[in-house]
């Protein structure tokens, strides 16, 4: 897909799925999203940020081109004959639309501490991805998800991923007189009331444990596999990639001359209906989630709340979760835990599995890094495209803890 502009259900699909989003939120939530939006256009609402994605990966600027790939993943199946997700192959480097909503979810966790600007720009690229991750051609590697496969539409030729994204979307809503919002009301009460109300709640459970356990092998996402920022987006993807066996390229590999607006569309509309359905209450969940999380309580049992290092020597810190500063007892530095949220490495912990943890992560990053010191070295920043990374080194509490090792970029931190 990398290699043509795409725009997974163009503005009128992602739209729909951020009305739909919008129509479902409570009034709490809503007054939560307009606060977060600083860009006047959108109007504090979904359904005009859900397109700001597309229109700043191909505009020069701080989130040009390096955004491009994570609209989407590059299956390496069959589909037709097999479809399947292995994150471990398809997204090797984390720069994939799985990773992307791992990523950006964290971000916009209120509990996460993130700044203004953070959760601002989390929530744009969100409720973008969450309408990217349920179109089939978004996670599919054949025929760079379609935009190869020529095809008929309407008597014009287009390419298979086109209808997907655009063609097929417009058709629809033209039964609902070309009204974006009228179409996302439709299917606001097919969630609530209609064909759809059994099933938005295993939309949004994203439980799956056998889908879980094939997660990432090794590598840096190995550590998240277990992480539901992880989990969910990747049980998304699975689902979504299994509609390209079966209905997106069956009906094309088996009458290559058609045209698709008659007999192939109205097989596959219902398909379209739902995954956009599924898109909007994907992402009214999660933003609800996610702007009003809260730390879980600490208890006598859970030692730590979080882990940081100081900004200043190093020392290992531990907080309740509850706590906004705590100062260092080695050099007296107070650190603001909201500010360093990205350095936690352990969520929680009880005493019998703290340290074990802690000395197991540092020796698989000391095995693959012999490094003592600070050094810079060319790797590509999965969230900023910057080729400069470097290490940075951290001072356990104690001296037989030896150091932690952190990757760190120097452009974006």
């Amino acid at each position: 897909i990398s290699a043509i502009k795409t725009h997974a259900w163009g503005n009128e699909g992602h739209i729909t799925v951020g009305n739909i989003a919008q129509n479902i939120l409570t009034p709490e939530v809503a007054g939560r999203v307009k606060q977060i939006f600083q860009d006047p256009t959108f109007n504090g609402q979904l359904g005009p940020a859900s397109i700001w994605a597309d229109e700043v990966k191909h505009q020069k600027g701080e989130y040009y081109r390096w955004s491009e790939s994570l609209h989407y993943l590059d299956t390496n199946d069959d589909p037709g004959k097999s479809c399947s997700v292995d994150v471990n192959k398809d997204c090797p480097d984390g720069n994939c639309i799985v990773a992307a909503i791992a990523n950006y979810t964290e971000q916009l966790n209120c509990s996460n501490g993130g700044s203004v600007k953070t959760r601002d720009v989390a929530l744009r690229f969100l409720t973008h991805f969450f309408g990217d991750i349920t179109q089939p051609l978004h996670v599919c590697g054949r025929e760079l998800g379609g935009n190869k496969q020529k095809i008929t539409f309407d008597g014009e030729e287009k390419n298979l991923h086109s209808i997907w994204d655009t063609a097929m979307v417009v058709k629809r809503i033209g039964d609902f007189g070309d009204d974006v919002q009228k179409y996302a009301d439709f299917l606001t009460n097919e969630i609530k009331t209609g064909m759809y109300e059994q099933n938005s709640t295993d939309w949004i459970a994203c439980d799956s444990t056998k889908r879980r356990n094939s997660l990432f092998d090794n590598g840096s996402l190995q550590r998240r596999a277990e992480a539901e920022s992880t989990r969910c987006p990747f049980v998304w993807a699975t689902d979504t990639n299994s509609i390209n066996c079966g209905f997106v390229w069956d009906y094309v590999d088996a009458n290559p001359d058609a045209d698709l607006s008659d007999e192939y569309y109205n097989q596959v509309q219902p398909i379209i209906d739902m995954q956009l359905a599924k898109g909007g209450m994907i992402e009214q969940s999660q933003s609800s989630r996610r702007l009003f999380s809260t730390p879980k309580q600490s208890n006598s049992r859970n030692i730590i709340g979080s882990l940081i290092f100081c900004d200043q020597c190093g020392n290992l810190l531990q907080f309740d979760e509850e706590g906004k500063l705590i100062e260092c007892q080695v050099c007296d530095n107070s650190t603001n835990v909201q500010e360093f949220s990205d350095l936690k490495i352990v969520s929680k912990s009880d005493p019998n599995s703290f340290k074990s943890r802690l000395r197991e992560k540092r020796s698989k990053i000391q095995e693959n890094h012999q490094l003592n010191e600070e050094a810079t070295i060319k790797d590509k920043c999965p969230h900023c495209g910057n080729e400069e990374m470097s290490f940075r080194t951290m001072q356990l509490r104690s001296a037989d803890e030896g150091q932690t090792i952190f990757y760190h970029c120097k452009k974006c931190g």
